[in-house]
């Protein structure tokens, strides 16, 4: 080579190199830019849902709320989400005839997880109620390996790691859950002794905003069963959803209002006397129904922007913080603090839940470079 070229190709070099960290820099400030909205929109959504479900609990103590009150949020969703279909480029139902079917599924069962997620809300305690839900990782690694019994082709094998992600799981909830129904036998001997003697009045923690009352054995039962019953119901949303990934979120989303409203409309049928229908309600009171339909929607769209932005562990570690500040919103009068054996069981909880949330992060981007890199896969 010349000695002329010499000097050009290391100047080339060097402005090569320059441009690289340039775009490399923009790169890092446009990530932690992302990453911060997404950690804003994560916050947001924490304080909006804490601040619903309180208002889940001040309706609860004074009447309950409808069965059907998912027909409000079925309204709400097909006349927010039909703009959204109007002004997009895809019809509002798509093209194929098994992707109309698994759109209109779908809108089903986020009707009835909404029922579900409901019910937990009023016969639960608050801290409890979202203490349940942070185990839905550890769901949805337990149902494929469950499902493999009886499909190869949707099942999938477990390995040790997932084994022991289970078991210290299902730990964690026994002595959670056992702890909360010694409490109820506990409130109930105390209720039924003490029932004419003067046992004081409880007093309120500075921190408190409202002070749940003791709920009934059958009571916990059915909340406890409508939690597990969410996280069960969320398995198949979780699954078709990856099978209409090319439908847009809007359209998604439209069908699940469609599929809370006709919900909501058959159980009017079978529970006349808490229906919105029924005259029970005054205009107040619909009013706070309304609030707090629109408070769930708007909670679903600021997580769903907020995991485009940062991964889904980070985000459901960033959501751990709810659990803390509903034990101390709203504490359950016969017990204002969780006790030895209900820590440890969350503990165990937790931690199984945030290993599961990693298993699943990586399992799921494991996924998408076999989806790239396989050329005989048909898409």
């Amino acid at each position: 080579m010349s000695p002329v070229k010499t000097p050009l190709l290391k100047t080339k070099v060097k402005d090569q190199a320059k441009t690289e960290l340039v775009l490399k820099t923009n790169l890092l400030k446009l990530t932690l830019m992302e990453w911060f909205v997404g950690l804003g929109l994560a916050t947001v959504s924490i304080g909006l849902t804490i601040f619903t479900a309180v208002l889940v609990k001040c309706f609860e103590a004074t009447h309950d709320l409808p069965t059907n009150l998912v027909i409000i949020r079925g309204v709400l969703q097909i006349l927010l989400f039909a703009v959204a279909v109007a002004q997009g480029d895809q019809f509002i139902l798509p093209p194929t005839r098994r992707e109309k079917l698994l759109v209109i599924v779908r809108g089903f069962f986020t009707g009835f997880v909404f029922m579900t997620n409901i019910a937990a809300l009023r016969f639960l305690p608050l801290g409890d109620v979202f203490t349940i839900f942070t185990t839905r990782s550890v769901f949805c690694i337990l149902i494929p390996v469950l499902t493999v019994c009886s499909s190869k082709r949707f099942g999938k094998p477990i390995d040790a790691n997932k084994l022991c992600l289970v078991l210290v799981a299902s730990l964690g909830l026994y002595l959670f859950l056992s702890s909360k129904f010694g409490e109820v036998e506990l409130t109930e001997d105390l209720m039924s002794t003490d029932s004419s003697a003067d046992r004081g009045d409880v007093v309120l923690p500075e921190f408190a905003f409202l002070l749940e009352k003791p709920q009934s054995y059958n009571t916990v039962q059915i909340g406890i069963a409508m939690a597990f019953l969410n996280l069960v119901l969320s398995m198949p949303i979780v699954c078709l959803e990856k099978m209409i990934e090319g439908t847009s979120a809007s359209i998604q989303s439209f069908w699940s209002g469609v599929g809370g409203f006709l919900i909501g409309v058959v159980a009017s049928f079978f529970d006349s006397t808490t229906s919105i229908f029924s005259g029970y309600y005054s205009a107040y009171e619909f009013y706070m129904m309304l609030v707090i339909s629109i408070c769930f929607i708007m909670i679903a769209v600021l997580q769903s922007q907020a995991i485009k932005l940062i991964s889904t562990p980070a985000l459901n570690i960033i959501l751990l913080v709810q659990i803390p500040v509903a034990y101390f919103v709203c504490p359950n009068e016969a017990e204002v603090m969780p006790d030895f054996y209900t820590m440890m069981g969350m503990l165990f909880i937790l931690s199984s839940s945030m290993v599961g949330d990693w298993i699943l992060h990586l399992e799921e981007k494991q996924g998408a470079q076999e989806l790239s890199t396989n050329p005989y896969l048909e898409i």
